[in-house]
């Protein structure tokens, strides 16, 4: 399953949901304006309309243990703003250009990937209100749930939308 979700003053809202059948795959989240798409393997699986969230936020990645991402990219439709292929030695975190918000997401195996509970980290140092964000991510471990989310318009804690690859 995955929902498109919106998280306002810490209250979620599932906006849609797509029932995509695996937990590998390309996840993306567009966002323009009031329309939220996701895509999964570049296909259209979900969409939602939504103006509760209408300006810049941050762009990032979570999830919970035994999810791992790879090829992060964002960009304003077009061009690519910023991509991260996650190619580094073993570290607890992503790097200097990364905010670790909730949790841990560190880098293991040329990608990142998610500790214990819930976890969160943001591309620092710019905001967007129209952004594409896109991700391989891989649900390592069946018969556990577990979920792997992409994030747009971050501005806080309790406000941002998300779209997630979820593992029951």
């Amino acid at each position: 399953l995955s929902p498109i979700v919106r998280k306002l003053n810490g209250v979620e809202s599932i906006l849609a949901t797509a029932n995509v059948g695996v937990r590998t795959g390309t996840l993306r989240l567009e966002v323009t304006g009031s329309s939220l798409k996701l895509f999964f393997n570049g296909n259209l699986v979900g969409r939602a309309v939504d103006t509760a969230l209408p300006g810049p936020g941050q762009v990032g990645i979570g999830g919970t243990p035994r999810t791992t991402f790879d090829r992060f990219n964002t960009s304003r439709l077009l061009p690519t703003l910023f991509y991260d292929g996650f190619n580094r030695g073993l570290a607890v975190d992503l790097g200097p250009n990364w905010k670790t918000l909730v949790g841990a997401v560190g880098i293991n195996g040329n990608e990142a990937f998610t500790g214990a509970g819930t976890n969160l980290a943001v591309r620092d140092a710019f905001a967007l209100a129209k952004v594409t964000v896109e991700a391989t991510v891989n649900i390592t471990t069946s018969g556990v749930a577990s979920e792997a989310h992409l994030v747009a318009r971050y501005v806080n804690a309790s406000t941002y939308y998300y779209v997630a690859l979820e593992r029951n």
